[in-house]
């Protein structure tokens, strides 16, 4: 799996691609893959902070056994209201 920086990499390597095509058709499947490219970097720096926050959590309670859920949990609410906020 790539790492998001190198997907965004790929997706502006598509979106340069578009220059030379004359195909309606391909622009628009190149424009689509960048597209999914841009969001799967997306998804994948969101589950990094998650991550990160999650293992915040777990070391600020202790580090105790079997609350992995609950911390993902916990931080993804936290992650979220924050956006909001």
């Amino acid at each position: 799996m790539k790492c998001p920086y190198e997907l965004r990499r790929e997706a502006e390597r598509y979106r340069r691609l578009v220059a030379g095509v004359d195909d309606r058709r391909a622009i628009e499947a190149i424009a689509e893959l960048a597209a999914e490219y841009d969001e799967l970097a997306a998804v994948l720096d969101r589950e990094r902070l998650v991550r990160r926050r999650a293992y915040e959590m777990w070391e600020e309670q202790g580090r105790p056994h079997g609350l992995e859920g609950d911390h993902w949990i916990a931080a993804e609410a936290e992650l979220l209201e924050d956006k909001k906020g």
